[in-house]
């Protein structure tokens, strides 16, 4: 589900592309369908980003090695600026007891 766009940069071949934005649009479809609650979260940025500062080797490079990615290397920031909108989606559904 995340890798599309807006979580990701547009790129490729004329043939890549069309496949990526086939995808981008079920994507939406799914995005629409499933994740109905909104819920703000723009006052909490200091406490996610210390959360996320926990995870510090997907936060910053520990040793210097070119393979060694972060989430600040996922599309050049624009995944991980992702995390920071004023409001996330959540995906909404009831559990269901099966009493036999």
């Amino acid at each position: 589900f995340w890798n599309h766009w807006p979580w990701t940069r547009v790129e490729g071949s004329k043939p890549n592309l069309v496949s990526f934005f086939k995808k981008t649009i079920m994507s939406g479809f799914r995005l629409l369908n499933d994740f109905r609650l909104s819920v703000y979260i723009g006052d909490v940025f200091d406490i996610k980003r210390t959360a996320l500062d926990q995870h510090q080797s997907q936060m910053k490079q520990l040793i210097p090695h070119p393979r060694w990615l972060t989430l600040k290397d996922v599309s050049e920031g624009e995944f991980l600026d992702c995390f920071f909108q004023n409001y996330e989606l959540f995906r909404r559904y009831r559990l269901t007891h099966n009493s036999e």
